[in-house]
């Protein structure tokens, strides 16, 4: 992680909530569409807040130590809030969901939040490489 405690328990609760989603799926009373649907609905709305409070704090840290790759971080936090987040508003305002489609959200989230915080995070403390 990247050393800082905020920023990494932000991290960690962003795994939490994605875990939460798919564990709420899997279980045998969560395979019907009208709770997969709740399920998404609800998860996207938190991982949709609580990623933009990360997203504030984050780009608060950057510019109070006058981060050089401000902007181009800034821009990856607002591409996967406009991108990723609004892609699965989408399902909840259809008002169907598929288990594949729930997993999808997930994989897609997570598969971003790792490569993310490898990349462009780690280079937040000069441990990593932002990737534009």
């Amino acid at each position: 992680m990247m050393g800082l405690a905020m920023l990494d328990n932000d991290h960690k609760r962003l795994f939490q909530i994605a875990e939460k989603i798919v564990n709420a799926v899997n279980d045998p009373q969560g395979t019907d569409e009208r709770t997969r649907i709740f399920v998404v609905r609800e998860g996207v709305k938190y991982m949709k807040n609580y990623f933009a409070e990360h997203a504030a704090r984050e780009e608060a840290y950057m510019r109070q130590i006058h981060y050089k790759d401000y902007a181009a971080h800034k821009r990856l936090h607002d591409e996967f809030q406009r991108d990723q987040l609004a892609r699965f508003e989408q399902i909840t305002e259809r008002g169907t969901c598929t288990r594949d489609e729930v997993f999808d959200f997930i994989g897609a989230g997570i598969g971003w939040l790792l490569e993310h915080i490898s990349t462009a995070d780690m280079a937040i403390v000069g441990k990593g490489v932002l990737c534009q």
